[in-house]
């Protein structure tokens, strides 16, 4: 079961205002207009730099352009240029040997004038770019998260017990999301290493009660929910087919509101947040059960549902307010130090595309003693490249550690482009693991 409690929400009052000022810009971008448009009219430079303003069109002779037409030409005080022929009554015609350049006249307007300044709020949007390596990693996190329930409940299926690592990583999943939504609201951005700790704390207290039995009929149970959901929605679509009419939708569009406004009410909530952080005052502890108690609700439902807490009343817990205080005896923020769960590992590295090897080199370089910007940047810059040096070391070291002779075939599939991706962090992770076991039997 989970126990979560949010803390007084304050702080970042600057960051908070440039938030506001990119939603407003935000919401005036579909208002916004051109700051001006290109009118019939054009104006002709001559040779000799005098300027007319008219209405252009090409004057062509047998397919080929021999001139330009102006009509409504406003000429130059004085004559005419030598150079401009009368063709008809207000119709003048020039030749292309006496045309410098044709600039087009441009109106401004009064809707793009007003809404002009709006574009420069734009800019603060770049705020929002300090979230997207996180906001990236999260569906990452989900996707692995739902193979790794997946593998839980197949566990469970055999053993009728739940698996220690895979149920441990499911609360990390939860407990990012939760980063991910508090974030909105300070300078500290969650750690995209699900497995790291935070070097600040966010105003957010996460711990957790894991049954350690799940048995069979449990799992069927929880299989047995997308069925029901899926057997009343037959049965609702089937009426609306008996029932088809406005008031049948407006009915069906009604019931969907009710169950779906706790949640819509987040967004207006989080601006009103925003309102009261960038006057430098904290969050009202009733706005924050409007944005968050929906949340916690569906926290305690899923966890019910992937079998992390057996008892069904927790998900009645779930209402309660999310300024209450719980422990639990697993804290999702402690991360281990050397082992990792291969499986997860491999979840990581395969729904990330190999995207996660680099956050895992970052992890083990500071167990081996590197920098792990440097490495990480040059594994950047080098094209992934480095990484084959890096893997071979990183390997050779393991060995090391478990005093076992390194495998030359082993060494050479680290050097490998691509097949080190996947291979290489599964390999090292293991030899530390064991490492970490040998460590934890001699103490």
């Amino acid at each position: 079961m989970p126990y979560l409690q949010i803390l007084p929400v304050s702080g970042a009052r600057f960051i908070n205002l440039f938030r506001l000022l990119a939603l407003i810009g935000l919401l005036s971008y579909p208002f916004q207009g051109e700051l001006r448009t290109p009118t019939e009219r054009s104006t002709i430079t001559l040779t000799d730099g005098t300027k007319i303003t008219g209405v252009v069109e090409e004057h062509r002779l047998r397919g080929t352009l021999w001139g330009y037409q102006i009509r409504s030409a406003e000429l130059p005080e004085g004559a005419a240029p030598e150079s401009l022929k009368a063709l008809a009554a207000g119709v003048y015609i020039v030749s292309t040997d006496d045309v410098r350049d044709i600039e087009p006249v441009y109106m401004y307007q009064l809707k793009g004038l007003i809404t002009f300044p709006f574009r420069f709020l734009l800019i603060f949007n770049l705020v929002w770019l300090l979230h997207l390596p996180a906001l990236l990693l999260w569906p990452v996190y989900e996707a692995a998260g739902a193979a790794a329930c997946l593998f839980n409940m197949i566990h469970a299926l055999i053993t009728e017990q739940n698996h220690q690592e895979l149920t441990r990583f499911l609360m990390r999943v939860h407990l990012f999301r939760w980063k991910l939504l508090l974030s909105l609201n300070g300078e500290q951005l969650p750690h995209v290493d699900i497995h790291g700790r935070e070097k600040m704390k966010l105003p957010l207290r996460f711990t957790a009660s894991i049954d350690s039995e799940f048995s069979r009929m449990q799992v069927l149970a929880r299989l047995s929910v997308p069925l029901l959901m899926y057997a009343l929605f037959t049965a609702w679509t089937a009426v609306a087919a008996m029932f088809s009419g406005p008031l049948f939708l407006y009915i069906t569009l009604g019931v969907l509101g009710l169950l779906l406004l706790p949640f819509a009410l987040f967004l207006p909530g989080q601006i009103l947040l925003w309102i009261f952080l960038a006057l430098k005052r904290s969050g009202p502890d009733w706005l924050l059960e409007i944005m968050y108690r929906p949340q916690r609700f569906v926290l305690h439902v899923s966890c019910w549902w992937q079998g992390l807490t057996s008892d069904s009343r927790s998900i009645s817990a779930g209402i309660k307010s999310v300024l209450s205080a719980g422990n639990g005896n697993f804290d999702p923020a402690q991360s281990p130090k050397i082992e990792m769960n291969l499986l997860v590992l491999l979840l990581l590295v395969l729904f990330s595309g190999g995207l996660y090897t680099l956050i895992w080199t970052g992890r083990t370089a500071r167990l081996m003693q590197d920098d792990p910007f440097t490495l990480i940047l040059v594994s950047l810059v080098g094209g992934l490249l480095p990484l084959s040096f890096i893997m071979a070391r990183y390997y050779r070291r393991g060995e090391i550690m478990l005093k076992t002779p390194p495998s030359l075939l082993v060494e050479i599939l680290m050097m490998l482009p691509g097949v080190n991706l996947i291979l290489g962090p599964f390999v090292i992770q293991y030899g530390l693991n064991l490492f970490a076991k040998s460590q934890a039997k001699a103490e």
